[in-house]
């Protein structure tokens, strides 16, 4: 007879479903969005959620669905490198598309070093948004050494009109959707701890975040671990992610020792569960032995 899941584990799953569900939709209206004719009929999104929910392959796959194959960047160490990726992308657009109504959709994965300093925020603040003109301004001396020979030919076309260093890139060609595991403050958060803490430095970084937050549609994922647990339960049981695994008992016993470790885990993700499955292939008499050295935090 197949092990069964306790109450408070199908609770959590049944949780987990729900979530799912519900970003599954908010990210279609943001690809349904990112679809439309015209600037004033979209608006930058930032999805923010807990690690290891598939933020962005949902987007991804909602987008591919209506047509739509974005440019996937992962946010690289600096500006500069997630600017010269732009640049290069936005220059091969421009060359290539097919109606002045296209637009250029970029997913930009897991973005969390945005928010890391005044000066990446700035930058984020000037390319997204619906008033005005969207430009990324990367504004320091530029490293010629760093560049490709191709971006050295493209980062003629961007060269700052007022004669200051770096490169612009016009964004009002350009959709951002971001995923991040870092949820953005509302305003009232901000207003609120600005009163009651004063001008310091945090309460400035409140500011600029919500400020942020108030130029993106944002859809907030954040989860506790145990509905995080049902999430990925949820995904592994139903879209057969587990069908690698000899039996039910085994699918069980695999998601019950992450339910037992998840906060000494070092990573809890889809990617986890495929790899501790194939651990279990590979080496049938010493798995669990395997897992521990793998995936736990060394005590």
């Amino acid at each position: 007879m197949a092990r069964q899941f306790t109450s408070a584990q199908r609770y959590a799953i049944s949780e987990g479903a729900k979530k799912r569900d519900a970003m599954i939709r908010q990210i279609i209206k943001i690809a349904e969005n990112a679809t439309r004719n015209g600037r004033e009929n979209y608006q930058d999104a930032l999805i923010s959620g807990t690690t290891g929910i598939g933020k962005t392959y949902n987007a991804e796959k909602a987008l591919k669905e209506r047509g739509i194959y974005p440019v996937v960047l992962t946010q690289e160490a600096t500006m500069f490198y997630f600017g010269t990726a732009l640049m290069t992308h936005h220059y091969y657009f421009m060359k290539h598309r097919k109606s002045p109504d296209e637009k250029l959709v970029i997913v930009l994965d897991d973005c969390d070093s945005f928010f890391e300093s005044k000066g990446n925020i700035n930058i984020l603040k000037g390319m997204t948004g619906k008033q005005g003109s969207r430009v990324f301004q990367y504004n320091a001396v530029l490293q010629h050494h760093l560049l490709t020979e191709e971006q050295l030919n493209i980062v003629e076309h961007y060269k700052p009109t007022n004669g200051t260093h770096g490169f612009h890139v016009n964004c009002d060609d350009v959709v951002f959707i971001i995923t991040t595991n870092f949820k953005l403050p509302y305003e009232s958060e901000a207003k609120e701890f600005l009163q009651k803490n004063g001008p310091t430095a945090r309460a400035n970084r409140l500011g600029d975040l919500s400020a942020i937050r108030g130029r993106l549609v944002c859809k907030d994922f954040i989860i506790p671990k145990t509905i995080n647990w049902g999430w990925i339960t949820e995904v592994c049981l139903n879209d057969g992610g587990l069908d690698m695994l000899p039996d039910e008992d085994t699918k069980y016993e695999l998601l019950e020792w992450m339910w037992y470790n998840w906060d000494d885990m070092t990573e809890t993700n889809l990617r986890t569960v495929e790899k501790m499955a194939l651990e279990v292939l590979e080496d049938p008499d010493n798995y669990k032995d395997n897992w521990e050295a793998d995936f736990l935090i060394a005590k």
